[in-house]
């Protein structure tokens, strides 16, 4: 069965920012539509980011690219083909994830901003600035999923919700979590 997922837009205070299916009382209707198999509130968000990678995750060139972790608290697993991310929200060129890059249900994908999105899915053509940025998700039909502002960040010093893909609070930490939890 296909169902078509229609966005609200997350700035008006829709769902927490997520894109849901069906009514939402308090949201305003966008009017974009984007299928999904069966109807699933899609919950994915920026949830880690480190700026300034040495050690703490290391491609198999044996690089160490800055990362963002993106996490899927969906119940479904989302597919990012074609899902952008911005450094800069107001204006520049966005870079797509292009090819296939499932988020399992319940989990983590780390997308690795080296400059060079042609070396595999995962690579994003962004690099990011350790003296901090603006950082977005979005859909394909460019709708904001998750916004981030962050500041200075140290060598391998991650910026992390200490709950995965709740906003509440925001914290550093030495080496991060790339693809993994940062629940202890």
């Amino acid at each position: 069965m296909l169902a078509i997922l229609t966005l609200f837009s997350p700035l008006l205070g829709c769902a927490g920012g997520y894109a849901v299916i069906g009514e939402c009382p308090d949201c305003v209707d966008t009017g974009e539509e984007i299928p999904l198999d069966g109807e699933y509130l899609l919950d994915v968000t920026i949830n880690e980011v480190m700026a300034s990678n040495s050690l703490s995750w290391v491609d198999e060139d044996e690089t160490s690219p800055d990362w963002i972790e993106i996490y899927n608290g969906s119940e479904i697993e989302v597919d990012l083909d074609g899902f952008l991310l911005r450094d800069d929200l107001e204006e520049g060129e966005p870079s797509e994830i292009k090819g296939s890059l499932v988020v399992p249900a319940g989990g983590f994908v780390l997308l690795l901003a080296d400059g060079d999105g042609s070396k595999g899915t995962e690579y994003l053509d962004m690099k990011l600035s350790s003296d901090g940025e603006q950082l977005g998700l979005y859909t394909p039909d460019d709708q904001a999923l998750s916004l981030l502002e962050f500041g200075l960040q140290l060598e391998d010093m991650s910026l992390a919700r200490e709950k995965d893909g709740k906003e509440d609070s925001w914290t550093y930490r030495a080496m991060g979590t790339p693809g993994e939890s940062n629940e202890d």
